[in-house]
């Protein structure tokens, strides 16, 4: 039935109840349609088949046997079989839907929101609190792109996994930042909405060490299929270490709250983020572009009234040498194309951050 093999307790049950639920209508479905086909065939008009009308105690000859009937006999009957059936389907299915909202005792407590497309962790306790980290899609571009040949972890695979360890009861608290998203990861029987200005949570427990995969589940704009969930199971040992080499590379990278930064370094700062931003604008425009044959790309010069015409001129032209030899593209009106729009909104700010425009 393509359901994943699953991973956790709480997977096991929901795969059971599926299995279950499914024998229980496919056994219905035979038996009512069985008995109708049956009836339609046997009791025709054209071999001049009689309608019965039912009385207390009528006798009816049915699959060979002599059946006692009548109106409150069925009605009672069709009314609690199908009751007893309904019951036998919801008590198992309520135990363990109340176990999968029983977040208590848990082992670990993790923190997870949902941005427009990426995933972003916070562990709240344990050996790894304060750890966090944003999870992104790590499949190429040029695999979405059709440029190269699809992986198998297509779609699937982020750039940093949620370490979990292996035995341990993990509450996933989710929120989100913009829109409604869902955290799911199918093998460990897990599935929680991200809505914004609201905390829920769910838990899970993997019995086994391993790599799992989930995926956002809600649509959530159009990069709904690019927010993978990675989980990694791992030993409890394996986990601390983890934790341990986590904490210290975070520290690394963090910056010296008590520094008081000058006007110069705060500068180069933002101009080094901006200047990376720009950088990946450039790029993405040139892959989106490149995968179009047909397209042409020109950059056309344009004045913008809180920077030089002069320089914008000047701009115009290196930028379009830029483009044709590190990106092999054109383009040709800045007044109507977004592309042509982009490339000088850039240029634009690079001339008024003084920023060379042949970098």
């Amino acid at each position: 039935m393509n359901i994943q093999p699953a991973a956790s307790k709480i997977a096991e049950e929901i795969h059971g109840l599926n299995v279950m639920i499914l024998a229980i209508c496919a056994a219905i479905g035979v038996i009512v349609f069985g008995v109708m086909i049956y009836s339609m065939v046997k009791f025709r008009k054209s071999k001049g088949a009689v309608p019965v009308e039912l009385e207390e105690d009528t006798k009816v000859r049915f699959l060979g046997k002599d059946w006692t009937v009548g109106p409150t006999t069925l009605e009672i009957g069709w009314t609690i079989i199908p009751f007893l059936i309904v019951i036998g389907m919801a008590l198992p299915a309520t135990k363990t839907m109340v176990a999968m909202k029983d977040t208590s005792n848990a082992d670990l407590t993790i923190k997870v929101t949902g941005y427009q497309w990426k995933w972003g962790y916070e562990y709240m306790d344990g050996s790894a609190r304060g750890v966090s980290f944003i999870a992104n899609l790590a499949t190429p571009r040029e695999q979405i792109n059709n440029l190269q040949t699809k992986s198998n972890d297509y779609l699937l695979k982020a750039d940093q996994a949620l370490v979990v360890p292996v035995g341990k009861k993990v509450r996933i608290v989710t929120t989100a930042a913009d829109v409604i998203h869902a955290w799911m990861v199918p093998r460990l029987g897990v599935k929680i909405d991200a809505i914004p200005g609201i905390v829920r949570d769910a838990w899970f427990k993997a019995d086994k060490e391993g790599m799992y995969y989930g995926q956002c589940v809600e649509l959530c704009g159009k990069e709904h299929a690019f927010m993978p969930i990675n989980v990694e199971v791992v030993s409890q040992e394996a986990f601390k270490k983890w934790s341990e080499d986590k904490r210290k590379k975070m520290a690394a990278n963090a910056d010296d709250p008590t520094k008081v930064y000058t006007m110069d370094e705060l500068t180069s700062r933002g101009s080094a983020v901006l200047a990376d931003a720009d950088k990946a604008a450039l790029d993405k425009v040139a892959s989106d572009v490149a995968t179009n044959p047909s397209s042409r790309v020109e950059v056309s010069g344009y004045v913008d009234s809180s920077g030089s015409a002069d320089k914008n001129e000047e701009l115009a032209k290196n930028l379009y040498d830029h483009t044709r030899r590190d990106y092999g593209v054109w383009c040709c009106d800045a007044s109507i194309c977004w592309v042509c729009q982009l490339f000088v909104a850039i240029a634009n700010w690079r001339v008024r951050h003084g920023i060379p425009t042949d970098e």
